[in-house]
C-alpha cells in the first residue's frame, strides 16, 4: 500500500539513480542499463540511498536487454523474462488501443528463445552464402511474382499496390493489391512460411449488409469469412484444404479475384 515512484532521482553528489519504487517497509532501486555498459557508481547509490531512507529495507537491481556481470549485491534482471512474465500471466486480453501499445512495448523486449542445435548450426554454416544470396532476392521474387499478376489483367487494373510487409509472423510475407482507384478494397497475396499460397479479400462494405452476396461471388465452397474487428470490412480468405502450393496457380486466383472485386464495385 502506499506506494511512490521517484525517476531519475538525484543523489547527494548530484548523480541520477534511473528508478526508486517504496513504501512504509521496502525500497526497491533500479539501474536500468539498455544500449550502455554498467559504468555508474554503485556504492555511491548505496549509499545514499541507506542515508536518505535509513528505515526501510532496500534491494538492488540492474534491469537489462541482455545478460550483463553485476556485483552480488545488485541482481541481474533480465527486461525480456520479465516481460515475458507478465504476457503469459495477464488474466485479461488486449483488446483496448492503449492495450494495443502496452502489448507493443512488452513485444518489442521478449526475443525469440532460439538455439540451434549442432545440425542446424552445420547447415547454416555451410550454406551461409547462399542464404544471404536468397535473403537479398526474396522481396525481388515477390516483386516480379507480382509483375505477373499483372501482366494477366488490362493494363491499369491495379491502382496501386502495398510494400511487402510481414503477414502473421516474420516467416510470411504478403502483398494488397488495390483494384479500384481510390478506395481501400484490396486483394491480398500471401507468401506463407510453409511454402504455400493464400489468398485474401478485404471488401470494404457493411458486413451485416453485404457478407452473404460478397461471400458468394468470391466463393463460398473456398473462401471462408476472416473475422474483423471493424464490421464496416467483409474479410473473405481462403479455407486451409484450399491453399495454393503451385505458384502459378495462386496467380491465376489472385488475378480472378481482383476480376471479381472490379466487377462487384462497378456493377
Amino acid at each position: 500500500a502506499d506506494i511512490k515512484v521517484d525517476t531519475q532521482h538525484t543523489t547527494l553528489n548530484n548523480k541520477y539513480i534511473d528508478l526508486l519504487i517504496y513504501n512504509e517497509k521496502y525500497i526497491l532501486v533500479f539501474e536500468n542499463k539498455i544500449f550502455h555498459w554498467l559504468a555508474n557508481p554503485l556504492d555511491e547509490y548505496v549509499n545514499d540511498i541507506q542515508q536518505r531512507y535509513p528505515k526501510l529495507t532496500p534491494y538492488f537491481f540492474v534491469l537489462s536487454q541482455s545478460p550483463i556481470k553485476t556485483p552480488l549485491n545488485w541482481p541481474n534482471i533480465l527486461i525480456k523474462d520479465i516481460f515475458t512474465h507478465i504476457k503469459n500471466n495477464v488474466n485479461f486480453s488486449f483488446t483496448n488501443k492503449w492495450d494495443y501499445f502496452i502489448s507493443d512495448f512488452l513485444n518489442h523486449y521478449i526475443e525469440d528463445n532460439f538455439n540451434m542445435n549442432q545440425e542446424e548450426f552445420d547447415f547454416y554454416k555451410k550454406n551461409f552464402a547462399r542464404i544471404i544470396a536468397a535473403n537479398n532476392v526474396t522481396n525481388v521474387f515477390i516483386e516480379e511474382t507480382i509483375n505477373k499478376v499483372k501482366s494477366f489483367l488490362p493494363e491499369g487494373s491495379i491502382s496501386k499496390q502495398s510494400g511487402i510487409n510481414d503477414w502473421g509472423n516474420k516467416y510470411s510475407r504478403a502483398v494488397r493489391l488495390y483494384p479500384i482507384d481510390k478506395t481501400e478494397n484490396n486483394v491480398v497475396l500471401i507468401f506463407r512460411e510453409d511454402g504455400k499460397f493464400n489468398i485474401s479479400a478485404y471488401y470494404y462494405k457493411d458486413y451485416v449488409t453485404h457478407y452473404s452476396e460478397i461471400h458468394k461471388a468470391v466463393g463460398s465452397q473456398n473462401y471462408k469469412c476472416w473475422d474483423e474487428v471493424r464490421k464496416s470490412i467483409v474479410c473473405l480468405t481462403l479455407h486451409d484444404n484450399c491453399l495454393f502450393v503451385n505458384l502459378d496457380d495462386a496467380i491465376q486466383e489472385c488475378c480472378l479475384q481482383l476480376e471479381k472485386m472490379q466487377s462487384y464495385f462497378m456493377n
